[in-house]
């Protein structure tokens, strides 16, 4: 056998050992990763008290402070809603297992299909809901743990080019070429937020104001899986549509989804579009892997982490040389000089030497 097959089949062996351990490892890394992400959101606001000539150490106590402040009401609400929602959902299930049963049985009537049991049960739809909850409040059961965590990466953020410099062998340009690179996940994770917050108020208020139950739990579930590409939005309607169906009946269901429909189309394909641009440089089919892989290993969970996971991995596999082929295949490819301005766009918050992404002053 060649050189080249014997490495193929010694990667996708060393793959199949790195992502068995990943999945064993779940209880650990998901709050890593999740850190991690907490960790670039919140580290602009590192740098700008740092530029005001607060401490480094004091700086990330500030951040942490306000990070806990804002998550605990939200971690704190969803966990309460989710328990009550799954008490429920036996009776809601009971519901729309009648009302399926009711709508088979007349289109069978108008001859549209075969007299019987209906193949589909919408009522499962429900249960994913209820894992995908309990996955939810799994991971922000764990929120000091995960605040902790970034704290610490923050602490260490002025020390990541001499580390990489040091582990690596990076040149100078190499390093800054990474580090600038984390400028766009942390920009699309800052514009991203953002656009959640306003999807899941408008959806909050919109399912509250049709009477729908738990909405202050709906409007969470629009903000978390907006986080979703092009897949989020839709998941993030169905729970609500299927209540209104089994509280009010088929046209409040409408009007609960021609709410979300024009949401999407608003927030979806005109604010965002224009926030975000193309920052992502993820190719559709490498995100539709990516999203399936991620949501495969770590559950509903992974599915809202999967973007910045991937955004990071291709970014990093740019540093190595021997990797530069893998970040080519999951990158989009530029289509115009517009795009190559939107992926090399300047950061929102300019750190002391510039450009975001630069390092603390101070450990």
């Amino acid at each position: 056998m060649q050189n080249g097959a014997w490495k193929v089949l010694v990667g996708a062996a060393a793959a199949v050992i790195v992502f068995a351990g990943l999945r064993a490892a779940s209880v650990v890394m998901i709050p890593v990763v999740a850190a991690g992400m907490l960790a670039l959101v919140t580290y602009p606001l590192v740098a700008w008290l740092q530029r005001r000539g607060v401490p480094a150490a004091l700086a990330v106590l500030i951040t942490v402070i306000v990070a806990l402040v804002t998550l605990a009401g939200p971690a704190a609400i969803i966990g309460t809603a989710a328990t009550r929602f799954a008490a429920r959902v036996p009776q809601y299930q009971a519901s729309l297992q009648r009302v399926s049963l009711d709508v088979y049985a007349w289109l069978a009537d108008q001859g549209l299909v075969t007299a019987g049991t209906p193949l589909a049960n919408p009522a499962v739809i429900l249960d994913w809901m209820t894992s995908a909850l309990t996955g939810i409040v799994t991971l922000l059961s764990n929120l000091f743990l995960i605040v902790l965590l970034a704290a610490f990466m923050l602490l260490e953020a002025a020390e990541f080019r001499p580390k990489l410099r040091a582990a690596f062998g990076m040149s100078d340009g190499e390093v800054t070429r990474l580090t600038s690179g984390t400028e766009h996940v942390y920009q699309f994770l800052l514009l991203k937020t953002l656009v959640c917050v306003a999807t899941g108020v408008a959806a909050g208020a919109w399912t509250a104001l049709l009477g729908i139950e738990f909405a202050v739990l709906w409007g969470l579930v629009a903000f978390l899986l907006n986080y979703i590409p092009n897949f989020g939005s839709i998941l993030a309607a169905i729970p609500p549509v299927l209540l209104a169906l089994v509280q009010f009946g088929g046209g409040t269901a409408a009007l609960v989804a021609v709410g979300y429909v024009a949401l999407n189309l608003v927030l979806g394909s005109i604010v965002e579009p224009r926030l975000i641009g193309r920052r992502l440089g993820i190719s559709p089919l490498a995100l539709l892997v990516s999203l399936l892989f991620w949501g495969w290993l770590w559950g509903p969970v992974g599915l809202l982490l999967a973007v910045p996971i991937t955004m990071a991995a291709r970014i990093v596999l740019e540093g190595f040389p021997g990797a530069h082929w893998l970040a080519v295949l999951i990158a989009r490819v530029p289509e115009s000089a517009q795009d190559l301005a939107a992926q090399s766009a300047p950061p929102i918050i300019p750190s002391d030497s510039g450009h975001a992404g630069a390092e603390p002053s101070g450990s």
